[in-house]
């Protein structure tokens, strides 16, 4: 469009150019006259020279005036120059022009001494197959650039539920409904997604069951809705009830084998909860994120939060931390043995022994407290001292190992040696206090 105003200007001021070198041309062109003709021209111009003489007397008079009048009246609009570009451009419009003058007589000769029936004729007998095909392509892009102008659409949007403060929703319904619209390309392309949203009102109703059609908000007139899914949503009423309920931690797994979980503390133990009055009816308790504690062989404190299966109808805030506490236990506890209880083995005849120190009648142990109370110290448990290696008389270091019967485990004992003095004689071994036998079913136990 603005080539096209280029041009009218360029062709204007072409003609405006002609115009005025037509114009300084005129005086000095020379031109035949009849003789009568240049006898009345002669007689009118002495006419109009005398007049004129008659009515500017003060121009006489006044040689500066008289020079201004007859500029002004003598003087030429100014002539507009125009550049080597436009006048080739004008140039080439006028080279087209011709042509065009040139051509049209030729086509429209053509075109008249065509023999129309002859030539519809000729287009349905003449290559049938590739006219066929032709109009069969042609169809198909009409059809296919056609159906682009209108297309479909699937958008998710979200459903919004408006209901009273005192009343809450009791059955599970969607976040979300589907809906299938159409319209032209650049109007799908260029949707706010972000301003649709669809909405249920349940304010005018009470507790009860109600299937509800979702209605659409944000959505143009130059959107042709089609359809929805679902197309209807089913809405449970029920009064809303706020109740406080007790937090417990969900625990797996299982402590160190010598330790036990003695208890375990939540901070904050109670929390307040809303919903329908259905649901809470059955809470009592709810539960944090699953909580490990396998093979823990510690107290520890662990912050968690609540458990993501918690019903989704029940208001909570699901963002809040809790604090658990758990206190372990080990499983052993100390018991002591006093007396005389070290049992020698193995030492040759002829050699006595005594004890270094008194306190080594007294050797304390720990064992399973699930053991304490069944049996007896004295009867389950054998501590001695091997005395194979002894030859000489003299003072011996040696370690004290224990026995104890069949299913008592034990952890550990104090002392762990005690120091004999061994001294040559011809009597048998005598000791201070008879030490108890062993029994005849004690089985070997290591420390461990």
């Amino acid at each position: 469009m603005v080539r096209i105003v280029q041009i009218v200007q360029i062709v204007e001021m072409a003609r405006m150019v002609r115009n005025s070198k037509s114009s300084s041309r005129k005086p000095n062109k020379a031109r035949s006259r009849s003789p009568l003709k240049s006898g009345a021209s002669a007689l009118k111009n002495q006419r109009h020279h005398s007049l004129k003489k008659q009515q500017e007397p003060l121009a006489q008079k006044i040689p500066f005036l008289f020079k201004l009048t007859s500029y002004k009246k003598n003087r030429r609009p100014p002539i507009e120059k125009t550049t080597p570009n436009e006048d080739a451009e004008v140039n080439e419009i006028q080279t087209l022009i011709d042509l065009i003058k040139n051509i049209l007589p030729v086509v429209s000769k053509r075109i008249r001494e065509i023999d129309w029936r002859e030539f519809s004729i000729s287009i349905i007998r003449d290559h049938k197959v590739a006219k066929l095909f032709s109009i069969l392509a042609s169809l198909f892009i009409f059809f296919y650039m056609k159906g682009q102008d209108i297309t479909e659409k699937n958008l998710l949007i979200p459903l919004n539920i408006v209901k009273n403060q005192d009343l809450s929703i009791a059955n599970k319904i969607p976040d979300d409904i589907t809906v299938f619209v159409s319209g032209t390309k650049d109007v799908l392309l260029n949707l706010d997604v972000n301003r649709m949203y669809a909405e249920i009102d349940i304010t005018t109703d009470g507790e009860g069951t109600y299937v509800y059609k979702p209605i659409l908000k944000g959505f143009t007139d130059n959107i042709q809705v089609l359809r929805t899914s679902p197309t209807e949503i089913e809405v449970t009423i029920s009064a809303l009830e706020r109740k406080l309920i007790e937090v417990i931690p969900e625990l797996i797994g299982a402590p160190h084998p010598d330790y036990y979980l003695v208890r375990y503390s939540v901070k904050p133990r109670r929390l307040w909860v809303t919903g329908p009055n259905e649901i809470l009816s059955d809470v009592t308790t709810i539960q944090t994120e699953p909580i490990s504690i396998e093979n823990i062989k510690s107290n520890k404190e662990i912050n968690v939060l609540l458990n993501k299966s918690v019903h989704p109808l029940i208001n909570v805030d699901r963002t809040k931390q809790f604090s658990v506490f758990l206190y372990l236990r080990s499983k052993f506890v100390t018991e002591t043995i006093e007396g005389t209880f070290l049992v020698e083995t193995g030492l040759p005849k002829g050699i006595l022994y005594t004890l270094d120190r008194p306190s080594v009648r007294k050797i304390s142990f720990e064992v399973l407290e699930d053991f304490v109370e069944d049996f007896d110290a004295y009867e389950s448990f054998s501590f001695f001292v091997r005395t194979d290696n002894i030859k000489a008389p003299g003072q011996y270091k040696l370690d004290i190992e224990v026995e104890a019967i069949t299913g008592i485990r034990f952890k550990n004992f104090f002392p762990k040696t005690t120091v004999l003095e061994v001294r040559s004689s011809a009597r048998s071994i005598i000791k201070e206090s008879s030490a108890p036998t062993t029994p005849t079913d004690k089985s070997s136990a290591k420390n461990n």
